[in-house]
């Protein structure tokens, strides 16, 4: 029993640092964050910092791992639903990766720090990782489509790598647009237009597939843009 308190309150400690690193990494980015930052926003030492992180990039490394399990543990059930075809799958599966950041409000708030040059190893790593997560869990759908002539390509684990690609850069064109309050045309036009490369990548027909609840983005730009 004591084995597992302390199990818990490590990993209760170690979670409240990462968490740390969260909101500095979002205000003032990972680059101008130093060590002293975290001890002094959780009043703790630095031998209790080194405890469980052995130095600044092993703490990012556990950060983008949080971030990335939180998206994963949204995907997998989809993507592994065994009872719905493979397009249906692979339609549940983009909107998680795509829409559910850009539709993210709090992921919106953060955005302007996290494309700073402050947080470019952040963003770097996150897609980087990103790839290696996701396109695992994509390929077999693509790879079960493919043999049921759903999906044109010959490559699946390549073609799903390219797809996590074009969801990350269509959350970064989107989110840079609605950081700059563009309104829903041109949002919107950037939206159709990776829409329109993943169905021709996948030899889908117009209209397949949506990376996203275009009506909530909306709704979301319209609200935004132009005010302060």
């Amino acid at each position: 029993m004591a084995r597992s308190v302390n199990e818990r309150d490590h990993a209760a400690r170690r979670d409240a640092i990462i968490s740390a690193a969260y909101r500095l990494i979002a205000t003032k980015g990972y680059q101008q964050m130093t060590v002293q930052d975290l001890l002094d926003d959780l009043t703790i030492s630095k031998g209790a910092f080194y405890h469980y992180f052995d130095s600044k990039p092993a703490l990012l490394d556990a950060f983008i791992d949080r971030v990335i399990t939180a998206y994963e543990s949204q995907l997998v059930p989809v993507a592994s639903d065994g009872g719905q075809p493979p397009l249906e799958r692979l339609r549940g599966s983009l909107v998680v990766m795509c829409g559910a950041r850009i539709c993210d409000r709090a992921f919106l708030a953060a955005l302007r720090v996290l494309h700073s040059d402050d947080n470019a190893v952040v963003m770097q790593r996150s897609r980087v990782a990103g790839i290696r997560r996701f396109g695992p869990l994509l390929a077999p759908i693509l790879a079960e489509g493919a043999a049921a002539g759903v999906f044109r390509v010959d490559r699946p684990e390549a073609v799903a790598a390219a797809l996590v690609t074009l969801v990350q850069d269509l959350v970064d064109a989107a989110g840079r647009l609605l950081l700059d309050r563009a309104d829903w045309p041109a949002v919107d036009a950037v939206v159709s237009v990776y829409t329109e490369i993943v169905e021709r990548t996948l030899g889908l027909p117009p209209g397949s597939v949506e990376l996203l609840d275009r009506r909530l983005l909306e709704q979301w730009v319209e609200e935004h843009h132009g005010s302060e």
